[in-house]
């Protein structure tokens, strides 16, 4: 089962775990016009190479554009054994309207 969370908390996780990551699935021209500061890009395509990547963290908070790619990723990752994994939802529009409004939104 993968876990949910709504943007805010997610923003207030993220600032005091210390062994967290925000995940940003989108491609690499999304990430170009807006992003979520020390968010980590890895592409939804590239994610099961990358894998290695992301073991050492305790918990990964996945994002996307509206949340319909962020979930097939935290599926894939919660399948290669990360257990602690929540999908951020509605991702960065969603983040842009309830957590950090200074974002632009596309």
């Amino acid at each position: 089962m993968i876990n949910r969370i709504e943007p805010p908390a997610a923003a207030d996780a993220l600032k005091r775990e210390s062994n967290a990551i925000l995940l940003d699935v989108r491609e690499q021209w999304e990430y170009d016009i807006v992003h979520i500061e020390n968010s980590v890009l890895i592409p939804l395509r590239n994610l099961k190479a990358r894998m290695s990547e992301l073991r050492n963290f305790e918990k990964i908070y996945v994002i996307c554009h509206h949340g319909f790619r962020s979930l097939p990723a935290c599926e894939l990752l919660f399948a290669e054994g990360i257990p602690a994994v929540y999908n951020v939802e509605g991702g960065i529009e969603r983040w842009a309207d309830e957590a950090d409004t200074s974002l632009k939104k596309y």
